[in-house]
């Protein structure tokens, strides 16, 4: 018997694949970006949201819904359909004014200081590739036969943070600084959106259950690995790929010697 068709394993892939989005895995999200705006803020996040708190809030739902807005989008919908699921909006709501305006900043304080940054970030990651998985989903289910589509499609549902923060650098800065994945769970997403394509193309002999708890397995012990350490789980690759396919020395394709601590 194949560890797949372990008893203990079938359960464990259930409950992965099952486990509901809301509230577990989507109140972390909306508080890790929160945090998230309020570092883009710096050292002005006080005066800022006190002043222009309308403006705050925008920002907040901006970077809470960044791949719902960019998805909906590609999907010809209305861009503030995401505003339909009340939940959701309220939970991101409550979270922007926890991490903004808690008395004496306590909820900043208690997130901060009691570690839960871990766990929240690995809910969000958790969170990334259930909509990897729903982003795949919806366009097989309207093209059965293409590959790219949804692939560049899941990524852009479950990284749009990605594209925001290079479109904010642009309207901040020009266009100075090249387009880069910066963080490991982007290049996750990435590899997952590729990999579930082509198992719901009928190209991989593994079932979607097992293929996708699997996958969070990895996405998990990837990011406890890289809290733990300055390791790049895809440095390696990158740079050999970098090396063959576009004459790049390895030697010069070193990873960053500082750890970005922040989430993409």
């Amino acid at each position: 018997m194949s560890v797949l068709d372990n008893e203990l394993f079938v359960k464990v892939q259930n409950a992965v694949f099952d486990y509901p989005v809301f509230p577990t895995l989507w109140i972390p999200h909306c508080i890790m970006m929160s945090l998230a705006l309020r570092n883009t803020l710096g050292g002005n996040w006080r005066g800022f949201s006190r002043q222009h708190p309308m403006s705050c809030f925008i920002l907040a739902t901006l970077y809470t819904f960044p791949g719902g807005i960019l998805a909906t989008a590609m999907l010809a919908q209305p861009v503030l359909s995401f505003m339909l699921n009340t939940p959701f909006v309220l939970a991101m709501m409550g979270s922007w004014y926890l991490v903004f305006y808690s008395p004496n900043d306590l909820f900043f304080q208690l997130v901060t200081k009691t570690g839960l940054i871990l766990p929240f970030s690995g809910a969000q990651d958790f969170l990334r590739l259930h909509l990897v998985l729903s982003g795949v989903q919806t366009i097989h289910q309207l093209h059965p036969g293409s590959f790219f589509y949804p692939v560049v499609f899941a990524i852009c549902k479950s990284s749009g943070f990605m594209f925001l923060k290079y479109a904010e650098y642009i309207l901040a800065n020009g266009l100075n600084q090249a387009f880069v994945i910066p963080h490991h769970s982007t290049k996750t997403c990435i590899l997952a959106s590729v990999i579930l394509t082509l198992q719901s193309l009928g190209h991989l002999p593994i079932d979607l259950k097992p293929l996708f708890a699997i996958l969070v397995g990895i996405s998990l012990s990837f990011r406890l690995l890289t809290v733990l350490s300055s390791w790049d789980p895809y440095q390696a690759f990158e740079n050999v790929f970098c090396a063959i396919a576009f004459g790049r020395p390895i030697e010069n394709a070193s990873p960053s010697k500082k750890k970005n601590k922040k989430e993409d």
